[in-house]
């Protein structure tokens, strides 16, 4: 099983390359994030915060799936060649 870290340390070019599909995994969100309403209101203001530069937004929203996901769920849901910066990219620019 690959791990959070795997996924990380992938580069971003890799996924675009491939034309990952990451819509799935964006509807699976609740199998692997917190049911904390707190927590998921501050993962929405990140998204939507559009006073943030997209590569601080991108750091953030890529610190809260590390910080608050289960890794073991997410890397499930995960597609074949997916990594967290490309999930990451995707849910910036399909918010």
């Amino acid at each position: 099983m690959r791990t959070l870290k795997t996924y990380i340390t992938e580069a971003l070019s890799v996924n675009e390359a491939k034309n990952i599909d990451y819509l799935e995994l964006s509807f699976k969100m609740d199998k692997f994030m917190p049911e904390d309403s707190e927590l998921m209101t501050e993962y929405w203001e990140i998204l939507d915060n559009n006073k943030m530069k997209d590569k601080e937004k991108f750091e953030e929203i890529k610190d809260f799936l590390i910080n608050y996901s289960d890794e073991e769920s997410m890397m499930k849901y995960m597609p074949k060649g997916g990594t967290l910066d490309g999930f990451v990219k995707y849910l910036i620019e399909n918010n």
